[in-house]
């Protein structure tokens, strides 16, 4: 098993594997959009009822989910089995269906021109071989299709402060073998060269200190210091 792998399998975000008692599906769901509220101006869940979906890198499944909750035809990948598994417990809960596979995001299985929307939220930048998986996600998009997905912000305050400066870890739990932040320049130069159309907006204003992760800080978007830069991609 790759280091990634291991630490990945270990470390499944919105999971809480880590506690004695694992909080409910609705309670994990309220949790991760209230922490990330921005994602409801921002994420078009509503917006792919009966079309097709896949989801690279699904971790616990809240975001597969919610796409299904909303009318999406939902297929969920990840790497790990131990992720597939929790996305399978969460879709239990939500009452929702969806395909859920074990999958390496760089050698797609899908065939050309598979799915209306490929959504990755803060995976990609955790593969080194990046460009191998969003030729893939080109791959399997149709023509009129759309990739949207989340990468870390390397001009954030957290960046900045928390990482350079305090020298904290970029992930909850220390010893995450690769990530990649961008600044939007960079984001954009890579992604256009696999799109036709690339919008980036940069959100969640937030810095961690050595004893509290995510804390919010009073920083409009528009100054571009957000962790998040969510990407809109038309093919």
């Amino acid at each position: 098993m790759s280091d990634a792998m291991t630490y990945w399998a270990a470390n499944i975000p919105w999971s809480f594997r880590d506690l004695k008692e694992k909080p409910s599906y609705e309670t994990r769901r309220e949790m991760r959009y209230n922490l990330q509220d921005y994602m409801a101006s921002t994420i078009p869940f509503k917006g792919y009822s009966g079309k097709s979906v896949l989801e690279i890198g699904c971790g616990a499944g809240l975001d597969s989910a919610e796409f299904a909750r909303n009318g999406a035809r939902v297929t969920a990948i990840d790497f790990t089995d131990t992720a597939v598994k929790e996305t399978l417990s969460t879709f239990g809960e939500a009452k929702v269906s969806g395909t859920v596979l074990q999958m390496d995001a760089r050698a797609l299985v899908f065939e050309p021109r598979s799915f209306d929307l490929v959504y990755s939220f803060g995976v990609l930048h955790h593969i080194p071989e990046y460009r191998t998986a969003l030729s893939e996600v080109r791959r399997v998009l149709k023509d009129d299709g759309h990739f949207i997905g989340m990468f870390y912000n390397k001009d954030s305050l957290l960046w900045s402060y928390s990482i350079e400066h305090l020298g904290l870890s970029i992930e909850r739990v220390p010893g995450v073998p690769f990530a990649e932040p961008y600044s939007k320049a960079e984001l954009q130069s890579l992604l256009s060269d696999f799109f036709r159309e690339v919008t980036i907006t940069t959100h969640f204003n937030v810095i961690d200190t050595p004893t509290e992760r995510k804390v919010k800080v009073g920083v409009d978007d528009r100054f571009g210091v957000g962790w998040h830069h969510i990407v809109n991609c038309n093919k």
